[in-house]
């Protein structure tokens, strides 16, 4: 079976990190803001990964953020995305 990512088709890995963008996830916005040491996001995207939830919950539920936190940064880190996906549309 030919893995997705290596053919060149549009995936979600691709997606997620565009070449433009300087942040791809919201665990690496709360890593470069210096609110999330780079082994707790590890430790959250392995409860994320084996728990099938989202790692905002995961960094929750390990008590590494309080849920108000991560909620607010999540909403900037939107934020941020959002201004940064607008920029880069060509007129």
């Amino acid at each position: 079976m030919k893995r997705r990512w290596l053919s060149g088709e549009d995936t979600l890995r691709t997606r997620c990190y565009p070449l433009r963008r300087p942040i791809g996830c919201l665990g690496e916005w709360l890593v470069r803001r210096g609110l999330l040491s780079r082994g707790g996001l590890f430790q959250a995207l392995d409860v994320s990964y084996r728990h099938d939830c989202r790692l905002g919950d995961a960094v929750v539920w390990l008590h590494l953020l309080d849920r108000d936190c991560v909620e607010r940064e999540a909403v900037r880190f939107a934020c941020f995305a959002n201004r940064d996906a607008a920029s880069n549309i060509p007129s």
